[in-house]
C-alpha cells in the first residue's frame, strides 16, 4: 500500500501579476490593504511550495495554504 501526500499552496497577487492593477499607485494600495503591507512575489510562493515537497511537511496532507499575505483572513464586511 502506498501513502500519498497532498497540499498546494494558494497564491494572491503580487508582484508578478500587478499588470492587472495597472498603475503604480494601485499597486501601493493593494500592499497597503495586506497585513504583511507588501504584495508577494513568485519567491514567496517557491518557499511554500519547497517546504511542502521537502521532507519536513512528511505529515502534512489535504491541505491548502493561502500564501497571500494573510489578506484572506481578514473579515469583509
Amino acid at each position: 500500500m502506498r501513502n500519498y501526500l497532498v497540499a498546494g499552496a494558494s497564491s494572491g497577487i503580487g508582484k508578478e501579476t500587478a499588470s492587472l492593477l495597472n498603475s503604480e499607485s494601485k499597486l501601493e494600495a493593494n500592499a497597503q490593504r495586506h497585513p504583511l503591507k507588501r504584495v508577494g512575489s513568485v519567491q514567496d510562493i517557491a518557499e511554500m511550495a519547497g517546504f511542502l515537497l521537502s521532507g519536513k511537511s512528511g505529515w502534512i496532507t489535504g491541505q491548502v495554504y493561502g500564501v497571500d499575505g494573510g489578506i484572506s483572513s481578514l473579515k469583509t464586511n
